[in-house]
């Protein structure tokens, strides 16, 4: 039936050419697609591989406690007073997998809050910086002018000195 639907195409041999290389890239598509979950599988069952062996012991020790009989399991040497507890040190979301490209935005993610913190710092930083500059500069200013105030008054004194020293001499 397929076959009928190429031959009544205008032109069969490029409908056939084209139903050809498309069925190639799906399949190549088909194979990423396969490799990728794969890979994805194979880095979620790494990371959690060190938590998968200690459950398997803790279960293989449980199955061997069972065996034990009552005068043993009792024993101190045996079974101490203690017990130790382990809790994991991931938040909560962190625990379950998502995958590495979604770990990846997650990481750039809090880099990405990490820099913008910083930058505010370096902001307000820089205001502050700003701040003090402008303060010393009209302080620098006010100075400035005090000391041409000054200069100017001591012109005009020296002025006047030396036109009474003048009129004295012409006296």
């Amino acid at each position: 039936r397929d076959a009928e639907e190429f031959e009544a195409s205008s032109s069969y041999s490029l409908t056939l050419a084209l139903f050809v290389v498309f069925m190639f890239f799906v399949n190549i598509v088909m194979l990423n697609l396969l490799i990728a979950i794969m890979g994805d599988i194979f880095d979620e069952i790494q990371e959690t591989a060190d938590a998968q062996f200690m459950f398997a012991r803790a279960e293989i020790i449980l199955e061997l406690e069972s065996t034990l009989r009552e005068t043993a399991k009792n024993s101190e040497k045996n079974f101490p007073t203690w017990i130790q507890v382990l809790v994991p040190s991931l938040k909560s979301e962190e625990i379950d997998w998502q995958g590495r490209v979604r770990a990846l935005k997650a990481a750039i993610t809090r880099l990405e809050e990490k820099q913008s913190e910083n930058e505010r710092k370096r902001g307000e930083d820089l205001q502050r910086f700003e701040k003090k500059r402008m303060d010393e500069m009209r302080r620098l200013e006010e100075k400035l002018e005090e000391s041409e105030r000054q200069r100017r008054d001591e012109k005009e004194e020296l002025k006047q000195l030396l036109e009474t020293i003048a009129s004295r001499l012409d006296a």
